[in-house]
C-alpha cells in the first residue's frame, strides 16, 4: 500500500493484512494536522501516524465498519 492510499482511507475499523503475514484489527483516523493514523488492537504502543515506510508494510486493508455508517 502507498502512503497516498493510506491518506485517502475513510475513518473506521479495518482488518490490516501485513506483507510479513498475519493481520491486525485497527482503528483508522486522523490527527489535527490531517495525517492518517492507525491503532492496531494487538500492538502495545500507538496510535501511529502513517508514514511511507509503515504503509509499505501493508498488503491490504479490509473495511469492517466505517465511522459514519
Amino acid at each position: 500500500m502507498t502512503d497516498a492510499e493510506m491518506q485517502r482511507l475513510p475513518h473506521g475499523v479495518y482488518r490490516i493484512h501485513w506483507l510479513i503475514g498475519g493481520s491486525s484489527v485497527a482503528a483508522v483516523g486522523c490527527n489535527r494536522e490531517g495525517y492518517t493514523w492507525i491503532a492496531p488492537a494487538n500492538w502495545v504502543n500507538g496510535p501511529w501516524v502513517t508514514t511511507p515506510s509503515l504503509a509499505a508494510q501493508i498488503l491490504s486493508m479490509e473495511l469492517i465498519a466505517e465511522q459514519y455508517e
